[in-house]
């Protein structure tokens, strides 16, 4: 039996930013969520005590969750000229959704910010392009059996 490499088209997913799908020439979706903080400790020991005592913070942890989803790959020079990702500005504001249709797992950040898009130069008419966007009060959502 042959080898065949994989090339990730049987998963059959999905990148929608703002509402409108990416090109389907991404290569690599990386999902990076960090979830709020647990509770500081602080220390309320007095000179009684024959120990430290330390009781968590009643405002909870410090900071807050957030998340960044990048998405990078290659476009033809005719999908980087149109409109879309390309054409919205940096600092752009829309719901992100990474869809797996294989599985049905989707991934949905409300409100992302598009922090930085690139490109390089092109090849062969090809231009990779990486964008980066992310949210910064909230770790994303997460739902499975999605149709």
């Amino acid at each position: 039996m042959a080898h065949t490499k994989y090339t990730g088209k049987s998963a059959t997913s999905d990148v929608i930013a703002g509402g409108a799908g990416l090109p389907t020439g991404w290569q690599k979706i990386t999902i990076a969520e960090k979830g709020k903080p647990i509770a500081v400790q602080i220390d309320t020991t007095v000179a009684e005590d024959s120990a430290y005592v330390f009781t968590d913070d009643p405002l909870g942890g410090q900071g807050s969750p957030s998340a960044v989803v990048t998405v990078a790959g290659l476009l033809s020079v005719t999908d980087v000229s149109e409109s879309g990702l390309f054409a919205t500005a940096i600092g752009y504001v829309g719901d992100v959704v990474v869809k797996k249709a294989a599985s049905g797992d989707e991934y949905t950040l409300t409100n992302a910010v598009l922090k930085s898009r690139t490109t390089d130069p092109e090849f062969a008419s090809v231009v990779p392009y990486q964008a980066t966007f992310e949210l910064t009060s909230s770790a994303g959502s997460w739902a499975t059996d999605v149709p």
